[in-house]
């Protein structure tokens, strides 16, 4: 992982593509997955989006979906972080913390996305509303989606904690 985990800063996605499931630690802007919906929101409320309408800050992929998912996840591979990864992460964390939930806020998985079945669910606190800038065709909640997730993917739980008191099997 080349990217850390800061508050407001990148998110941590779950991502399920073809049965499999997959997390990064990116910046969130990624993850508005219709560009150009997401632009025109913008311009109609006034502001200048013409810098932006090549898409270049990601990867030149104006609408990411099942069609672009592949390309995107080769530019973001790097990215990538493994379920022992965050648990560990979040371990060291909640100990220097000393389990101070409000420390530990960036550790919650922000973005559900998954394009086996063309949805995605958000969690992330702030005002972001990626789930209104879905691609045609998908739909977008915002919800806590940590109970939705298989067993081996919440890294939140261990034998002896669980972190943000959810999720449990």
């Amino acid at each position: 992982m080349s990217t850390s985990i800061k508050y407001g800063e990148n998110i941590i996605v779950a991502v399920r593509l073809e049965g499999s499931w997959r997390w990064y630690v990116t910046e969130k802007e990624y993850w508005f997955m219709d560009l150009p919906r997401f632009s025109q929101a913008f311009a109609n409320k006034g502001y200048d989006i013409s810098s932006d309408a090549d898409y270049g800050y990601r990867f030149h992929i104006p609408v990411l979906n099942e069609q672009t998912v592949h390309s995107f996840l080769q530019y973001i591979e790097e990215e990538q972080i493994s379920v022992e990864e965050l648990r560990i992460g979040l371990a060291i964390q909640a100990n220097a913390h000393d389990g101070d939930l409000e420390m530990l806020a960036g550790w919650v998985p922000a973005l559900l996305v998954d394009f086996d079945n063309r949805q995605l669910s958000s969690y992330f606190p702030e005002p972001a509303s990626f789930e209104q800038y879905v691609p045609e065709g998908w739909t977008g909640h915002y919800e806590n989606f940590m109970e939705q997730l298989p067993a081996e993917q919440k890294y939140w739980l261990t034998d002896t904690s669980n972190y943000f008191g959810t999720g449990q099997q």
